[in-house]
C-alpha cells in the first residue's frame, strides 16, 4: 500500500544546539552561540516546547550568507 502523505518543500527544518555546531552551521562553541544570541548578532532560537530550543534553518542559512558578505545581522 503506497503512502499518500504528500510533503511541503515550505516545511521549515528546525537544528538544535548540537546539529549547529557538529553540522558545521557555525564555527564556534556553544556558550559563543549563547552569547552570540544575546547581542543579536546571531538569530533568536525558537523555543518548541519546555525543554526544546532550537533554530530555524533558514534563519542559520541566512546569517550564514551575511556573514560571508560582511552584514552585520543587527
Amino acid at each position: 500500500m503506497r503512502n499518500n502523505v504528500s510533503y511541503s518543500p515550505s516545511l521549515e527544518k528546525y537544528l538544535r544546539l548540537r546539529q549547529l555546531i557538529q553540522g558545521g552551521y557555525v564555527p564556534f562553541a556553544p556558550a559563543t552561540v549563547w552569547r552570540k544570541v544575546a547581542d543579536k548578532s546571531f538569530p533568536q532560537p525558537v523555543r518548541l516546547s519546555a525543554g526544546v530550543t532550537a533554530w530555524r534553518e533558514s534563519d542559520v542559512l541566512d546569517w550564514q550568507r551575511r556573514q560571508a558578505q560582511g552584514v552585520e545581522l543587527k
